[in-house]
């Protein structure tokens, strides 16, 4: 029941983040709320390779960044230096696979990184609150399915059509920093959460 319980409040968690993230992201794009407008080139078969993908994806990372490096990292250093450590090497990762995608813009590569690195102490924090990796498979996989996959923030095929892929890539700089925010304020909830829960253990 626990687990059930966990998959069902992080993939809720990171899918209605993504939605609250893409409509804010409309707006400011001025594309109002064009959220709903389904991808007439979407079938059936989008939604499982990008599920699949989502999956093999999540998995694969929270595995070898949350379930090896950090559980190694922790056992030499404290939990600090271990979560910044791996969200340094995760986000590293990305920036290479930018890189490999011809992406050479200095100021998003920068922002990107943050972005990333972010991200990897958000989902370090929230193993380390669950003990078990199936929250932050749950979350990261949500993220990326809704946001990939449902609501078409990427080059990738979609169910959704926001906006444009030129409007999309027009205002990259403004996407990576919402998501920054989001990702900072994702964490400081779970962190705050994690205090909580804490202090009511006494």
């Amino acid at each position: 029941m626990r687990t059930a319980n966990i998959i069902i409040f992080y993939f809720g968690f990171a899918s209605i983040s993504t939605f609250s993230y893409t409509l804010i992201l409309t707006i400011l794009n001025g594309s109002g709320f064009n959220i709903f407008s389904l991808n007439k080139e979407f079938n059936v078969t989008i939604i499982i390779v990008g599920l699949a993908t989502s999956i093999i994806v999540a998995t694969s990372e929270e595995l070898i960044f949350r379930g090896i490096l950090l559980n190694y990292l922790l056992d030499k250093l404290n939990t600090s230096t271990a979560l910044i450590i791996q969200s340094t090497l995760f986000a590293v990762t990305h920036i290479i696979g930018s890189l490999i995608q011809r992406t050479s813009d200095e100021v998003i590569l920068a922002l990107y990184f943050v972005n990333m690195f972010a991200g990897g102490i958000l989902l370090g924090v929230i193993y380390l609150r669950e003990k078990t990796l199936i929250a932050p498979i749950s979350f990261h996989l949500a993220w990326n399915f809704t946001a990939y996959n449902l609501l078409g923030l990427s080059n990738q095929p979609s169910l959704m059509t926001i906006f444009t892929r030129e409007s999309i890539y027009y205002g990259k700089f403004e996407k990576d920093l919402l998501t920054l925010m989001i990702f900072i304020f994702l964490l400081l909830i779970t962190i705050k959460s994690q205090f909580r829960s804490h202090n009511s253990s006494f």
